[in-house]
């Protein structure tokens, strides 16, 4: 990627943010009582919670021995990585601090994440596959059909790709394999460890987790007057989110708030009132989760410190 795209992307996010404060009516944010705010805000903080109890789950399913707020503040600092970069930052960040503070060997911690991402990316499908047509109108199967097929390919992908994967030749063209064949044994070794009832809790889990953003969405909708179906709600946050993802623009601003705003108009709220939505929800599923990440990182600092200042007394009273 082009070093300039991020910088050049930002300013014109920027300047887009400018352009929004100055020209649309942002005076419904007044309207908003505050126990709406509070319970806004506990249902992010109960989010991020279940994302790492889901991760526990699956951590558990493979026999790792790890705590649960150990785990929540790894998975939670590690996080901090996608807000301020890239996402693909935090997922090597992730199994590196799983494996450096919580012992739980790399193998383990990579398959633990792509088990992970394969459960949210077949959520999204089956979400995405819903036919909106107060959206699209008669087009409506189109992404649908769109959605179901990719969920096929990628079902049909995992089942056969494992097989294949480790036959692939040590360089394509000019570009060595060694990271994909890597990758390929971990999440075949994950996905064959881990227990089926944690994989069940865990898509649990993270199911719960869409119920929460659909929910919060809704209260917030309905503080402004307007109501809509959770389960459209639900379609144009996943939506939107993949729209941020593929920008690769950190946290998928200007994309993803953009895309949530002209998604959400079609389902009855003004412009007005989705842009007050999508800034709520930046806050919410971004600048929050990101301040929760700066406390993880603190915590698991002061704790990896007091760790090695007690291995250090240990080794001294030996030595002595």
């Amino acid at each position: 990627m082009n070093r300039r795209f991020i910088p050049v992307s930002m300013l014109a996010v920027t300047l887009a943010a400018v352009w929004v404060v100055m020209e649309i009516d942002l005076s419904q944010l007044l309207q908003i009582s505050p126990w709406i705010v509070v319970t806004l805000v506990v249902l992010t903080v109960l989010f991020m919670l279940n994302h790492g109890l889901g991760v526990c789950m699956i951590l558990w399913g493979m026999g790792a021995d790890t705590g649960y707020l150990r785990t929540y503040h790894v998975i939670t600092g590690a996080a901090a990585a996608s807000y301020l970069g890239n996402l693909q930052l935090s997922v090597p960040l992730r199994v590196y601090l799983l494996n450096r503070l919580l012992h739980v060997p790399l193998g383990v911690g990579a398959g633990a994440v792509g088990i992970e991402a394969l459960l949210w990316i077949a959520m999204m499908g089956l979400i995405v596959a819903l036919p909106v047509s107060e959206i699209w109108g008669e087009m409506a199967w189109i992404p649908s059909i769109l959605a179901l097929a990719g969920c096929a390919a990628g079902g049909l992908a995992l089942y056969v790709f494992p097989s294949y994967g480790a036959h692939l030749p040590d360089r394509i063209w000019r570009f060595s394999t060694e990271g994909l064949k890597n990758a390929v044994r971990e999440l075949e070794q994950g996905v064959r460890s881990v227990r089926p009832g944690n994989l069940c809790a865990a898509a649990a889990c993270f199911s719960i987790n869409y119920g929460i953003d659909a929910l919060s969405l809704y209260l917030l909708l309905s503080e402004l007057g307007f109501s809509v179906n959770p389960m459209y709600l639900l379609y144009v946050i996943v939506l939107s989110y993949l729209a941020g993802t593929l920008s690769f623009i950190p946290m998928g601003i200007g994309t993803r708030d953009i895309s949530f705003i002209a998604l959400l108009s079609q389902l009855g709220p003004s412009i007005e009132t989705a842009t007050v939505a999508a800034v709520l929800q930046r806050i919410l599923r971004s600048f929050i989760p990101l301040v929760l990440s700066a406390v993880s990182l603190n915590v698991l600092g002061i704790r990896h410190l007091e760790s090695l200042k007690l291995q250090s007394e240990s080794s001294t009273s030996q030595g002595a």
